[in-house]
């Protein structure tokens, strides 16, 4: 295991920054995500049962990053477009505002939206303001929390969700 572990750190100082740089560059990933996601990486590698048989261990390395930005940006998007939904919603409800009946529509949603948010459990609702009115990424959420990024993306997707339903159940559409 000493030999793994050493391996492990000498793979880290070869192929860190070049690994860094791939994440930033081919993705455009901020450099705090890039960071990430590159430790997540050798983290994962360092777990593997046997490095000592991979052959090429540049390859490999890059192979594993690869996958895992592409999981992220999967993950990423699927929170995009909870958010895109309410975004657009919010946007049709920003055009209500010469239409009295409208207007009154958007501010009963706008109330049940604030209702909804009361009611979440205080972590969720934390999350959700962090997100939202803070304009903080998923890893700056839970860095701050000291939670995973996974919980922080479960938290905001729950949030988005209950109000989603909250809005739809209380105009009468039931449907999400």
């Amino acid at each position: 295991m000493h030999d793994q572990n050493s391996l492990v750190s000498q793979l880290y100082s070869l192929y860190m920054v070049e690994l860094f740089r791939y994440a930033v560059k081919q993705f455009r990933l901020g450099h705090e995500e890039a960071e990430d996601i590159v430790q997540l990486t050798f983290l994962t590698f360092s777990q593997q049962v046997d490095i000592r048989k991979i052959g090429n261990h540049r390859a490999y390395l890059y192979r594993m990053i690869h996958n895992k930005i592409v999981d992220h940006i999967r993950k990423t998007k699927s929170d995009r477009g909870i958010e895109d939904q309410i975004s657009a919603h919010q946007s049709e409800e920003a055009s209500t505002v010469n239409n009295p009946e409208r207007s009154t529509c958007a501010l009963q949603r706008l109330e049940i939206v604030q209702n909804t948010m009361a009611s979440m459990p205080e972590r969720r609702r934390v999350i959700i303001n962090m997100s939202r009115h803070e304009h903080l990424s998923n890893v700056e959420i839970a860095r701050r929390l000291g939670i995973s990024e996974k919980a922080v993306r479960k938290h905001k997707i729950r949030a988005l969700l209950d109000m989603k339903l909250a809005v739809n159940t209380a105009s009468g559409s039931g449907s999400q």
